[in-house]
């Protein structure tokens, strides 16, 4: 028996066993030793036998990686959510290498909170990949990409507005440790930002599957190239050097069931010493959010809080200035102050929904009049209570499919 092996047998479909718990956590502590994760008996109970020791370190990274992301709740939750939290915790110390004092100062907990959302996170990843490996019927096929697969369609997308930047900085985050390890140069900065339409979490999910086999493929560099096509965006990142890459062809298959979860579509051209990964997105259109607040500072700061997102900010400062913007702009979404000089917030709200020219626009109440559950009986989509964050805005718009 190899050194750190269970002693235990652990057999697919019972509840997930403690021990295979332990092997996860000491897997995500050592998730950027090679040589740690060879031993650790995830690489004999998740993997496929027949890869090498090199291909087996990597295979379970990048499976506990993928896997971690899996956990991410969305947009829609809230960061200060359990399991918001545990997915934090276990993103921020295990993926970011971040120490649990300073997850505790970003997650605003204490210390001993945070180990527990921490020791939460693990075991519901390894629950998550516990039944990943108890669905398969053939022992045989662990691989990372194989058991991957199973999971993405059943996975809820929530289409937003997404900077491509920010999810290649991401995925290139992600890939740094990889990347070095395999002396592999990654040029992914575009030539300007690109707001695209798809799922935030499986778009990033797509582009690191990409660059892992792009990495893994031998390629000595991976650069990007931007063309348009009418309201598609064409991604292609350029392997130069690559070789093997039919041995990952696993890896590739999982990028392109992403790709197709996010209403993508992915292209992959190899040559000799060369390959072209092209993902074709969804460009996304320009959101019109208009704000009726009495303080025209208001719409500014909004517009300084969205001036890297494709938004156009359109202020007014009362209900009827407000009406008349929204028959000559037709904007996508309506931040709408209650207490205003001369006007009756609530009586517009009640008025702008009944409407039918304006019911399909989503309100959200901005107001400092706290009383969330009166805004959402009067058919606001949304509440933000002043002040109003950067963070918060962002959050909603993103709850409304619009940043």
């Amino acid at each position: 028996m190899e050194a750190g092996e269970s002693e235990v047998p652990l057999k697919a479909g019972d509840e997930t066993p403690a021990e295979f718990v332990g092997h996860v956590a000491e897997a995500l502590r050592l998730l950027y030793d090679p040589s740690a994760l060879l031993r650790n008996p995830l690489a004999r109970l998740l993997l496929a036998p027949d890869l090498s020791p090199q291909q087996r370190s990597r295979a379970l990274r990048a499976l506990l990686l993928e896997a971690v992301e899996a956990l991410n709740p969305g947009p829609g939750v809230a960061l200060r959510s359990l399991s918001g939290r545990s997915y934090q915790a276990l993103n921020l110390h295990y993926v970011q290498d971040h120490t649990i004092v300073e997850v505790a100062h970003y997650l605003a907990l204490s210390m001993r909170q945070t180990y527990r959302d921490l020791r939460k996170g693990e075991a519901d990843l390894a629950t998550l990949l516990w039944q990943r490996r108890s669905s398969q019927a053939d022992p045989q096929e662990h691989g990372g990409a194989a058991s991957l697969r199973q999971e993405v369609e059943r996975l809820q997308r929530h289409p937003a507005n997404v900077s491509l930047q920010e999810a290649l900085d991401y995925a290139s985050a992600s890939l740094a440790p990889l990347s070095s390890e395999a002396g592999v140069a990654l040029r992914l900065a575009l030539p300007e930002d690109y707001i695209v339409r798809a799922d935030a979490t499986g778009l990033r999910q797509c582009l690191t599957a990409l660059l892992s086999y792009a990495v893994q493929s031998g390629a000595e560099q991976v650069s990007v190239e931007v063309t348009q096509e009418d309201e598609m965006l064409w991604l292609h990142f350029l392997c130069d050097g690559t070789g093997g890459v039919e041995s990952m062809g696993g890896l590739l298959a999982t990028a392109a069931t992403l790709a197709r979860a996010i209403a993508a579509e992915l292209r992959a051209a190899h040559a000799a010493a060369h390959a072209r990964l092209s993902l074709r997105l969804p460009l996304a259109t320009s959101a019109t959010i208009l704000v009726i607040d009495d303080n025209e500072g208001l719409a500014q700061l909004f517009q300084r809080y969205l001036s890297h997102r494709n938004c156009t900010v359109v202020g007014a400062t009362s209900p009827e200035e407000g009406l008349r913007l929204a028959n000559e702009r037709a904007p996508d979404a309506l931040f709408l102050d209650i207490i205003m000089p001369g006007a009756d917030g609530w009586a517009f709200l009640a008025q702008w929904k009944s409407s039918p020219a304006t019911a399909r626009v989503p309100v959200v109440v901005c107001t400092v009049f706290n009383d969330p559950e009166l805004a959402r009986s009067l058919g606001a989509a949304a509440f933000i209570a002043k002040p109003v964050s950067q963070t918060s805005l962002l959050q909603t718009l993103a709850a409304l499919g619009l940043a």
